[in-house]
């Protein structure tokens, strides 16, 4: 029997005294009021966010990427964006100009220009992107053999599969969750993970996602050290009112609904739906 990872206690009480007042910070999501709850996305953690379809769970996805990118590096597991989908997202955001113009050719020369600068500026983020169709826990760790990056990203739990499907999706669902979860902790990363939530959020009147909404597993509830919630009324307004919809910024939340090392909570936040991104709150706003 192999004793090694059996550690007397002292060698650790010597090592949290020698850092307690040195604890390091986690890696910056980019919005304040969510990193004040969480002090950032630490190594070994598995932080998961849920949301519903559509109501900008990817979009969220890009924001965490170019805010780590700056200073560290993240890698994207996108099993639904393209690698061209994705970047194109990373230079609109950048530039501050709306990826609808882009589609419908009709940028003016001041924001051709500001495209361009943000295409030259990503080029300097430490950021990877894997868009390959197929993700276990067992591919992202023979990856991470042969890549090291500071954050993972995956996008999202249920578009992922595990190669011998012997059992029912809420028990394949947990086992990937919990896969997930050792390998963070075997390769020191900080790892987020996308997860759709179940339609009973839409059943609601006011439409705020719960822990219980989790899709198909309890598992991720349990994994978790973080869990937050994205919850954006602005989305579900504009879906109802199609006659008056507006791309003008509007107030969502994330709601930190655990977290192990901290307090849970309500981060608010701005959406800005013409550049599919979430920001800090303006003053007044």
């Amino acid at each position: 029997m192999n004793n090694e990872t059996i550690i007397p206690i002292q060698q650790d009480i010597q090592q949290v005294l020698i850092n307690i007042d040195k604890e390091e910070e986690g890696i910056k999501s980019g919005i304040d009021e969510l990193d004040k709850f969480t002090r950032g996305f630490h190594k070994k953690c598995l932080t998961v966010v849920g949301g519903r379809a559509s109501i900008g769970k990817s979009s969220w996805m890009v924001d965490i990427a170019l805010n780590v990118g700056k200073e560290k590096s993240v890698t994207l597991f996108s099993l639904e964006m393209d690698k061209k989908s994705i970047v194109e997202r990373m230079i609109c955001n950048l530039a501050g100009v709306g990826l609808h113009k882009v589609k419908t050719e009709e940028l003016n020369q001041n924001e051709k220009d500001a495209l361009y600068n943000a295409g030259m500026e990503l080029g300097h983020y430490d950021i990877n992107i894997d868009d390959s169709p197929f993700l276990s826990p067992g591919i992202l760790q023979l990856k991470l053999d042969k890549h090291t990056t500071d954050c993972v990203i995956i996008d999202y739990l249920q578009m992922m599969r595990l190669k011998d499907r012997q059992t029912a999706r809420y028990e394949e669902i947990d086992r990937i969750v919990y896969g997930i979860r050792a390998v963070a902790k075997k390769y020191n990363v900080a790892t987020i993970l996308l997860c759709q939530l179940s339609r009973k959020v839409e059943e609601r009147d006011d439409h705020k996602p719960r822990m219980s909404d989790f899709r198909e597993s309890g598992g991720v509830e349990q994994a978790a050290d973080i869990a937050i919630l994205i919850h954006n009324p602005g989305y579900y307004a504009r879906m109802e009112n199609a006659d008056s919809y507006s791309l003008l910024p509007e107030e969502a939340e994330f709601i930190i609904a655990k977290n192990r090392q901290g307090p849970t909570g309500t981060a608010k936040v701005q959406f800005h739906p013409a550049l599919m991104s979430f920001r800090n709150r303006e003053e007044g706003f």
